[in-house]
């Protein structure tokens, strides 16, 4: 739980939330992943008589995507990484195990103990031979954590720290009253996002079929008949004609030429102006858009401020209210940054 969600638990007083729960559909678990070395400083050889360095092994990669799957066939994701880090032992993470049809025996080996190991999928970077058949993996890539009956570290286990059941949308949609067409609604002002979008189906014309080519026959050609000599008289060449340079009236040029700057620095002044109201025009839009968002998400906090005012602690669930923390967040920021602005401007002016 980061800060931003602990100052929203607070503000609707949620205390004390017990996420057990006797049809749990996730299981969160916690352990190390891989380790480097074990609490007596000596370095954890694998089963494969590999040594992974995870000192050294990059995790940028993997977090733009921290699945979790099954004997690291990526077809088989259960799950996901929540936390992940590394110290002085390994790679310890935190994950979530998800009860997914025809994986329900997983999930069940999971909760009962009978899985309980992890191990990793990377990509080497680097090797060190060592004399005993044994090679160190000095730097690698990490791409998947696959939960493992038999795992190749032996020291990579995992415990199961707590189980929740996830909260289905029809559930959160009659807790809060609402509709389809309302939640759409709501997310596509508070997020800018048209819910709605037309999807036009381009036009398919089939191709004519192959017109087969013709060669045409030639016509025979008759020889024509001779032509008779026709004889010319020598055409005599006219004699040259004399150009005459123009006069240029210097007077009219000049006024021609400030006439035409004139008339392209108005048609400049007036481009400008246009860009400007153009500008000005859609600032005030979106000014107007934004306050229509903020009131927007007022009025469903007001809302949902008195659902939970009138609800028990015990009765609310807090995975419900995700989307909730995103507009309590959102406009925390904003009213944080007008506070920042209003406060430079007053020790601006003293």
């Amino acid at each position: 739980m980061n800060e931003k969600q602990i100052k929203l638990y607070q503000a609707v007083q949620i205390k004390n939330v017990d996420i057990s729960t006797s049809d749990p559909t996730v299981a969160i678990i916690s352990g190390y992943a891989s380790v480097y070395r074990k609490a007596n400083g000596e370095l954890q050889v694998d089963r494969d008589q590999e040594l992974v360095n995870t000192d050294n092994i990059d995790l940028e990669d993997y977090l733009k995507n921290p699945v979790l799957c099954y004997n690291h066939n990526w077809e088989n994701v259960i799950g996901k990484t929540l936390t992940i880090s590394k110290d002085y032992t390994g790679l310890y993470i935190t994950a979530e195990v998800h009860k997914i049809t025809n994986f329900e025996h997983v999930f069940e080996g999971v909760i009962k103990g009978l899985i309980k190991s992890f191990s990793i999928g990377f990509i080497p970077k680097g090797y060190t031979f060592y004399d005993d058949d044994t090679v160190e993996i000095e730097k690698s890539s990490l791409i998947e954590i696959s939960l493992a009956p038999v795992q190749s570290n032996p020291e990579a286990l995992f415990n199961v720290i707590g189980t929740k059941s996830l909260t289905s949308v029809k559930e959160i949609k009659e807790q809060n009253g609402l509709t389809c067409d309302d939640v759409a609604c709501f997310m596509s002002k508070i997020k800018g996002i048209n819910m709605k979008t037309e999807v036009k189906t381009a036009e398919v014309v089939n191709d004519p079929a192959p017109v087969a080519e013709v060669t045409p026959t030639p016509e025979p050609v008759a020889t024509p008949a001779p032509v008779a000599e026709i004889k010319t008289e020598p055409v005599a060449t006219p004699a040259p004609v004399e150009k005459s340079e123009p006069k240029v009236d210097l007077a009219t040029l000049v006024q021609s030429i400030a006439e035409a700057n004139i008339k392209a620095d108005e048609m400049r002044q007036a481009q400008i102006a246009e860009v400007e109201a153009q500008k000005a025009q859609e600032i005030k839009q979106q000014e107007e858009a934004k306050q229509a968002r903020i009131t927007d998400a007022l009025a469903y906090l007001k809302e949902q401020a008195t659902l939970i005012a009138d609800t028990k602690p015990e009765d609310l669930d807090v995975d419900a209210y995700e989307d909730l923390y995103e507009v309590v967040s959102n406009v925390q920021e904003a009213l944080e940054q007008k506070v920042l602005a209003a406060i430079t401007a007053n020790s601006t002016a003293a």
